[in-house]
């Protein structure tokens, strides 16, 4: 499958594109091409491979342009892509394409709605073992000063607990 171009987010000064099925990709050629293509002295290019994103800026002390600068971006980042055998438009097809590529159904509605649970339950879930973390925590620090009480024990608990109130946050904390 070719890879694709999507326009993820976009200010007056600053692109940011995800490529798609970009296994083929050579990025570092990439990287290169677009370093020749957008000159440092006004432009910003970063590339980050893992997740297939790649950010242009156009930098203030920039001059002028002439063009539409979402064009003029998109169709020289195309055109290197084109370059390594890719068949990507050079123009893109809705002027400013951003965000979710997915389109609202039930699905998604049903889904969001799970998450939204699942994600109130972790919150609750971990406040809730992070409070008595804090609970076990303070007692076990008053029994290290109490002979033959458990203090030590109760502060190693409490640590055990703290790290599984961060646990229960971990999938929803990206």
């Amino acid at each position: 499958m070719t890879p694709t171009l999507h326009l993820r987010h976009r200010t007056d000064h600053r692109w940011r594109f995800v490529v798609s099925q970009s296994s083929a990709l050579d990025w570092v050629r990439l990287q290169s091409d677009l370093l020749n293509v957008f000159p440092q002295s006004s432009w910003f290019v970063r590339i980050n491979q893992r997740v297939g994103s790649i950010v242009i800026c156009r930098l203030a002390s920039a001059p002028r342009l002439r063009q539409d600068p979402l064009t003029l971006v998109f169709g020289r980042i195309a055109q290197q892509l084109n370059l390594q055998g890719f068949s990507i438009s050079e123009t893109p097809l809705i002027p400013t394409e951003i965000m979710d590529q997915t389109s609202q159904n039930w699905r998604n509605t049903i889904q969001s709605a799970f998450r939204f649970i699942a994600n109130a339950a972790s919150v609750s879930l971990s406040i809730s073992t992070l409070l008595f973390s804090f609970a076990i925590f303070i007692i076990g620090f008053l029994g290290l000063f109490i002979p033959f009480s458990p203090g030590i024990w109760l502060l190693i608990a409490a640590t055990a607990l703290f790290d599984l109130a961060l646990t229960f946050r971990r999938p929803f904390v990206v």
